[in-house]
């Protein structure tokens, strides 16, 4: 459909509701992919049909802003936009500058007469769009389980904004999320939950955030400095995955984290009050600017914040991707062992390279404590 400009629903775009009488828009389509679309300036009022539970747009390059008229003249309402709708994907749109819900935006919370936004929406994935500059208040969706950011390289903070003016309430923003993950986020520098992060303890009238969120996932964002410190109201979750997150300083008072997982974090410093962390895998660089190296530039000894996590006694399965030096301070004559004698399950693994792999594998209860070390060419960083 490369040359296909516009697209329009005619009358219906001026209903401000559904009333008798109203046309009904292809009834019993539910499914709508528009795909390569090069030309086509503006999306029609998509959010009037009336069965639809999956959409797909890709390649719509023309399309530079999707305003209130993409859920329909009944957002201003208390209709419902996109009714049924479970699964929406933007992917590769190259000139998207802007993503708005319109008048819904200042809505402080849901009442009577509000309108209903989306209100099954599960899974939403935003891939390759470059140029989108701000989200919109995504927090709002009450259904949303999944949400899926990648390479929005324009977006430099994400804000309150992103929670939804309820935020600033007593109701819940991302009620029903489950997994969050940004990935490749090249410019993105701030995440801040603005004013829930000035709050010292939750009290009444206090903002809920997060509140199913149990996996957390943040790939290649290496200008982001700081988690948002509201993400301690988010007491469920129980997963966070953070990769080449290059200028993060420290990952703190998470309570409920049991699986922590970091590769590529040369900056970190500060790795504290996850009082039920259970799995840690890290992966270490020759780079890694907290640790000691030896003549041949490789890591010889572990972060300081490391060896405090090390420490945690509720640990109980520990991953490590190290150099062969380190890796051999963990041998059971090494200065290292001790570290690592009392964690029931251990598995530690030089980087790559064309010779083979070194590793340790090491278990309390059966003891078992197997290694295999490969003495040969430089070894090649791999996560």
């Amino acid at each position: 459909m490369g040359n296909w400009e516009e697209w329009s629903f005619g009358m219906v775009e001026g209903v401000g509701e559904e009333r008798r009488g109203a046309p009904k828009l292809l009834p019993r389509l539910n499914k709508l992919e528009l795909n390569r679309c090069h030309k086509l300036r503006a999306l029609p009022p998509l959010g009037l049909l009336p069965q639809l539970k999956s959409l797909y747009i890709s390649e719509a390059h023309a399309i530079k802003t999707i305003g209130p008229e993409f859920l329909g003249p009944r957002a201003s309402s208390a209709a419902t936009s996109f009714p049924k709708l479970e699964e929406l994907e933007f992917y590769n749109m190259e000139n998207w500058e802007e993503w708005s819900f319109g008048m819904v935006e200042g809505v402080g919370e849901e009442g009577r007469g509000a309108p209903k936004l989306v209100p099954r929406l599960s899974k939403l994935e935003l891939n390759s769009c470059p140029k989108l500059r701000a989200l919109p208040p995504l927090g709002l969706l009450p259904q949303l389980k999944s949400l899926y950011i990648s390479e929005a390289h324009a977006i430099k903070t994400t804000g309150p904004e992103f929670l939804g003016s309820r935020a600033s309430s007593a109701a819940t923003s991302f009620p029903k999320l489950e997994q969050l993950e940004f990935y490749n986020m090249e410019n993105w520098e701030e995440w801040s939950f603005g004013m829930v992060e000035g709050v010292g303890e939750e009290t009444t009238g206090a903002p809920k955030l997060l509140l199913c969120l149990t996996k957390l996932e943040l790939e290649w964002c290496p200008k982001l400095r700081a988690l948002p410190e509201g993400l301690r109201h988010a007491t469920n979750l129980q997963e966070l995955d953070i990769n080449y997150v290059h200028d993060l300083k420290e990952i703190n008072n998470l309570p409920s984290l049991k699986s922590l997982k970091i590769c590529g974090c040369p900056r970190l410093e500060h790795v504290e009050n996850l009082d039920k962390l259970q799995f840690l895998r890290v992966i270490l660089s020759s780079s890694t600017e907290t640790s000691t190296t030896d003549a041949d530039g490789q890591t010889a000894s572990l972060p300081q914040w490391l060896l405090d996590l090390l420490g945690q006694h509720s640990l109980q399965e520990f991953q490590l991707g190290c150099s062969l030096p380190l890796l051999e301070t963990f041998l059971k004559d090494g200065p290292d062992w001790p570290i690592i004698q009392r964690i029931p399950m251990v598995q530690i693994v030089g980087h790559r390279h064309p010779s083979g792999v070194s590793y340790i594998r090491y278990t309390k209860d059966p003891p078992t404590f197997e290694t295999h070390i490969v003495k040969e060419s430089e070894e090649s960083e791999k996560c």
